[in-house]
């Protein structure tokens, strides 16, 4: 959230935040985080890609 100036889950996600659920209990806003973390892992690593590709 440092990285884009936002500092809440509803202003990053928008409309797809259920804001009822702050707190990420339920399966929705989980599964909304997993896949987050998830693309931003491949988008680190194609950013990344030259120097990384010495150890593959």
């Amino acid at each position: 959230m440092n990285g884009t100036g936002l500092y809440s889950p509803s202003e990053l996600f928008g409309d797809k935040w259920d804001k009822e659920d702050p707190l990420a209990q339920d399966t929705y806003n989980q599964n909304l985080l997993a896949w987050f973390g998830f693309e931003e892992t491949l988008r680190n690593i194609a950013y990344n890609f030259e120097s990384l590709e010495n150890y593959i």
